[in-house]
């Protein structure tokens, strides 16, 4: 039997990525770093995220109702941390960091160029929850880089996704392939209970 330490509660789940959300506030473009997020819904395809009310983001995503999240490559690491420890009331970070901002189709959510994927989406609820409020957002839009893209299906390791390991607070790669989902559990179907 291994041994356990208990840590009381605790934020330990492993990994969380280290997306770039962008959002329009006071006529310019701000990014900051979020890595308390996920997917929530298929259809309609939403994710969530946690974000403090303090944070200059959060003027944007309750002003405007419209958001990007930006998913960075492992050599983005400079500057993915730099949009997470400055805020954009402090200084420009766009222009420091040399990020090109991009908008498609329309959306007034500025998106990072640099990013491999870009999510466009839409505030749908916003739920206090203590020291963050969860923000739940529709996805109304997706873009890949094209050299991210297998017979149209996004590639993980092409795109090289940025993950954030809580706890040590230090950032990672995702890795070698270890089994193919939906298929390596199958095994166990055939297997006795021991």
């Amino acid at each position: 039997m291994v041994e356990k330490t208990a840590l009381g509660a605790q934020t330990f789940l492993f990994p969380m990525p280290a997306v770039v959300v962008g959002v329009m506030v006071n006529n310019r473009p701000n990014f900051m770093t979020v890595a308390w997020t996920g997917m929530a819904c298929a259809q309609p395809p939403m994710l969530s995220m946690a974000v403090r009310k303090q944070r200059f983001t959060y003027e944007g995503l309750t002003i405007h109702g419209l958001f990007s999240v930006n998913v960075p490559k492992v050599e983005h690491a400079e500057w993915v941390d730099y949009f997470g420890i400055v805020s954009g009331r402090e200084e420009d970070k766009t222009s420091r960091a040399g990020i090109d901002v991009m908008y498609r189709d329309g959306h007034e959510a500025p998106m990072i160029a640099q990013c491999p994927v870009n999510l466009m989406c839409r505030v749908e609820q916003m739920t206090t929850l203590g020291t963050h409020d969860l923000i739940v957002g529709q996805i109304v839009q997706t873009y890949v880089d094209e050299d991210c893209l297998v017979r149209g299906v996004p590639d993980v390791s092409k795109i090289d996704p940025l993950v954030y390991a809580t706890g040590r607070k230090t950032y990672h790669g995702l890795g070698a392939t270890v089994a193919k989902a939906y298929r390596v559990g199958l095994s166990l179907r055939s297997k006795k209970p021991e």
